[in-house]
């Protein structure tokens, strides 16, 4: 539940590791089935720290292959 529907909580649950969690894209909340329009799927974190000051940066990358052509 944490990193799906409830993303917007994560810093509340473990607020001594994680100030903020921002959403750049989509709603927070919205599942889906990924497997159901695409082949497979790969999700990389990369944490770095910040050049300046405490904390550190977070990036998720997902690869993904569809199961055909015209899904979104």
């Amino acid at each position: 539940d944490i990193f799906g529907a409830f993303n917007n909580r994560i810093n509340h649950t473990c607020y001594d590791k994680v100030q903020g969690c921002d959403l750049h894209k989509g709603e927070w909340g919205k599942v889906g089935d990924l497997m159901k329009e695409y082949k497979s799927s790969i999700v990389t974190i990369q944490v770095s720290p910040k050049c300046e000051g405490n904390g550190s940066i977070m990036h998720w990358t997902l690869e993904y292959e569809k199961m055909y052509d015209g899904i979104a």
